[in-house]
């Protein structure tokens, strides 16, 4: 069991360093697009200190020219930035989908079957976590003492005020997380019970099905997965005045299965 954690744990590994070129490219993107960030303020500053003093048009319309410029290379740069990690979120889902797939079948024949196909769920998430906007705003985290720092230097009350404003905005968060987190987990939890239940019931027998017959999925952990289960035999797809069907076949019942009159009739050896 440890030897394939192990074994596990280095498909992982080598996974990621394949994409360590691109996390480099995505840190440069986002260099430039933090320092593209102060393009605003800057602006404002050049209006008030320039513009307004000497009322000179040719210079606003140059310097409103020079931002909408800026912020067209900001723009592009942070579509660049996302599409470089969709690539890498798709490069590592393409890197395991196979292995994760082979384990989820290795799985479903030895284990429950809605528990193996979590597996591939799980990559399909990391997938989407690496290709999300939430990765990109890691990298602009260690910006943010910059700014802070930025803002002490025009004023420190100014710096207080942006402290004060981020400390508000962290407790709101903390409390929303905290009040949304048992409905959430509740959530997930009945999504994941729904999903091993609708994999129970594609694994169902086919003969079940073609007797017409429901079968409730079997609670988890008991001895076998069909031990359980009990038919309940629907109306034949025959005219009304056809004999009744026979019973199943590994179905012990004390009468047969009745056009007229649905019973549970049998139950699993």
């Amino acid at each position: 069991m440890e030897r394939s954690k192990e074994q596990g744990l280095k498909e992982l590994r080598a996974a990621r360093a394949e994409s360590n070129g691109l996390f480099a490219f995505v840190g440069i993107f986002s260099v430039f697009v933090n320092l593209l960030m102060l393009t605003g303020p800057l602006f404002m500053l050049q209006v008030y200190d320039r513009v307004l003093g000497s009322r000179s048009e040719a210079t606003l319309v140059a310097l409103a020219a020079l931002v909408a410029f800026l912020y067209l290379m900001m723009g592009i740069l942070d579509y660049v930035r996302g599409r470089v990690l969709a690539r890498i979120g798709a490069r590592f889902q393409a890197k395991l989908d196979r292995r994760v797939f082979a384990a989820a079948l290795e799985d479903a024949a030895t284990k429950d079957r809605g528990a193996a196909a979590a597996g591939v769920r799980d990559l399909e998430t990391v997938q989407r976590f690496l290709a999300s906007p939430i990765l990109g705003s890691l990298f602009d985290l260690p910006f943010t003492p910059v700014f802070v720092a930025g803002i002490f230097f025009f004023h420190p009350w100014l710096g207080v005020m942006a402290l004060g404003g981020g400390a508000i905005l962290v407790f709101l968060t903390f409390l929303n997380q905290r009040s949304t987190k048992a409905p959430q987990l509740a959530a997930s939890q009945a999504a994941a019970t729904a999903d091993m239940m609708s994999e129970r019931r594609k694994a169902m027998p086919a003969w079940s099905r073609r007797w017409g017959c429901a079968a409730p999925p079997s609670p988890a952990g008991s001895r076998s997965a069909a031990s359980l289960w009990a038919c309940r035999c629907a109306p034949p797809m025959r005219p009304a005045a056809s004999p009744p069907r026979p019973r199943p076949s590994g179905c012990s019942c004390n009468r047969r299965c009745s056009a007229s009159a649905p019973i549970w009739c049998c139950r699993w050896k």
